[in-house]
């Protein structure tokens, strides 16, 4: 079984990306190593390194998996000085969904409150390990689709990381995962950090 925490994987258009996505996910050595310049020859002016990445989104459900993915976004954002999408998306209740039945405002509301509140203390956690500028977004739906769309509503995000459960045997097969739905339709490479806690 592969001993890595990290899996990289990337959209089946993004080969180049996706490899490049592999040797920092993957590689051993630190990312405050690979941003590190080296010292220029005499009589040389040394260049600046490019930023690798400009905006990562970081899809979370406040789970031990999507800190696993906090964690390692915040800490390329950091090197790169890239901005940092944290997205929650609700997921209301099949059973809340029926014919007729609607949800009641204050609901709603309860949802919202406790998931801005929850964003705002993952916020202050990612600030805390380096990232510069985080944009909290909540949204309502099927969690695969709506990370979907907003990568492509919005072109400047350049990669998504997120964290799964690693499911596996038949209720893997069955109900598949949100992060495989968003690796096979995302406009972008996807970067998976595994939940070491569910390995």
């Amino acid at each position: 079984m592969q001993s890595n925490s990290h899996a990289a994987v990337g959209a089946s258009h993004a080969g180049a990306d996706r490899e490049a996505v592999a040797r920092r996910g993957l590689g051993t050595q630190p990312l405050r190593e690979i941003a590190r310049e080296e010292e220029p020859c005499p009589g040389t002016t040394a260049a600046t390194p490019m930023a690798m990445w400009k905006k990562i989104m970081c899809p979370i459900d406040f789970s031990s998996g999507a800190r696993e993915a906090l964690q390692l976004a915040s800490g390329m954002c950091a090197v790169d000085g890239a901005e940092l999408v944290l997205l929650h998306v609700w997921q209301p209740p099949v059973y809340l969904l029926g014919e007729g039945i609607g949800l009641s405002a204050d609901l709603v509301q309860s949802v919202v409150n406790e998931a801005e509140s929850n964003l705002a203390i993952w916020k202050k956690e990612a600030e805390k390990l380096g990232v510069r500028k985080v944009t909290p977004v909540f949204a309502t739906g099927t969690p695969w689709n709506e990370t979907v769309a907003i990568a492509k509503r919005d072109p400047s995000i350049d990669l998504i990381v997120m964290g799964t459960h690693g499911r596996t045997g038949l209720k893997h097969a069955l109900l598949g995962s949100v992060a495989e739905k968003v690796v096979r339709h995302a406009p972008c490479p996807v970067l998976v950090a595994r939940d070491r806690d569910a390995a």
